[in-house]
């Protein structure tokens, strides 16, 4: 294995364990977005994001 694949490899370890511990830990506040036909008031659809 070389340098900079584990190097990467560790990178991913490290989000991916953050990830984890953020979601145990109750630190993601997810919202819901509505896409909404201006005219007709039609919901089209939904979006999401957390912080």
């Amino acid at each position: 294995m070389t340098n900079s694949l584990n190097a990467q490899i560790h990178h991913e370890m490290e989000i991916s364990n953050t990830m984890h511990r953020a979601m145990q830990d109750r630190e993601f506040v997810l919202f819901y977005q509505p896409k909404v036909e201006v005219h007709s008031g039609y919901v089209g659809a939904f979006g999401c994001f957390w912080l």
